[in-house]
């Protein structure tokens, strides 16, 4: 009898012991799967961490407002600089002279290209080079001190007349040509001196040609000493004239001092 009791006793506790022992795998092979499922990483003792959602438009719309807070910054600069230019107040005053000084102040294009070849060297050609005994009046090495004659003819108004240029009386017909090499920087109209073209030179000086009847240039075209700017026709029963003015920054230099007109 004895024997049965024990024998029972050992079969419920083998069928316990199994028990236990399949729970204990289905908990293990729960817990592996739930690791593989979770949207966060189990080496991480904060394992909180939501999986990306890549429908999630978040950055989208930050950038969008991002574009939008720049557009209407932009507006709102325009409009300021509308208001203080356009507008009669005395507080702007200050930034009204700001702006019209930033329009007015020409750039100095001759002198960013010389910074830049320096720096980083020349730029991609866009033209075959020249030979390199070949004289190139765009290279400021090859600049030389004597000027080209714009025009030839006398002189009809000095220098010291207006403290800006002088007045060249030419014959029936002239060529005006380029003192130096540089940039055509500015080709237009006048109201004092008519067609009107100005060439800014590798040394930060700027010649001005005026009352032309035809210009043979246009803006931002490189040109050599000697090159045809434009023409100058006397017509009948009035005096032919052509200006002529050097400037370097806001000062003028007077042109007979460099150049030979006679």
């Amino acid at each position: 009898m004895s024997n049965k009791i024990n024998q029972l006793k050992r079969d419920a506790e083998q069928k316990r012991r199994d028990r236990e022992k399949g729970k204990r795998k289905k908990e293990l092979h729960y817990s592996s799967q739930d690791l593989q499922e979770r949207p966060w990483n189990a080496n991480q003792s904060d394992y909180l961490e939501p999986k990306q959602d890549p429908n999630n438009r978040e950055g989208v719309f930050h950038d969008r407002s991002f574009f939008v807070l720049r557009l209407f910054a932009s507006i709102g600069l325009f409009l300021f600089i509308l208001i203080a230019y356009n507008g009669h107040f005395s507080s702007l005053e200050g930034a009204k002279n700001v702006v019209a000084s930033a329009y007015q102040q020409e750039f100095q294009f001759e002198m960013l290209a010389n910074w830049y070849e320096d720096k980083f060297g020349q730029p991609l050609a866009l033209l075959p080079e020249k030979e390199n005994n070949e004289k190139d009046d765009e290279d400021p090495s090859f600049i030389s001190e004597d000027y080209a004659v714009p025009a030839s003819g006398t002189i009809a108004e000095n220098f010291s007349e207006n403290g800006q240029g002088i007045l060249v009386d030419i014959g029936t017909e002239e060529e005006a040509k380029a003192i130096k090499g540089g940039l055509v920087i500015e080709v237009g109209e006048d109201e004092e001196i008519g067609k009107r073209v100005i060439i800014q030179h590798y040394d930060q000086t700027e010649s001005i040609y005026g009352m032309l009847n035809s210009i043979d240039v246009n803006i931002y075209d490189h040109i050599q000493a000697g090159e045809l700017i434009g023409t100058i026709i006397k017509e009948e029963g009035k005096q032919g004239l052509f200006y002529f003015a050097i400037k370097k920054g806001e000062h003028y230099i007077d042109p007979s001092e460099v150049i030979s007109f006679e």
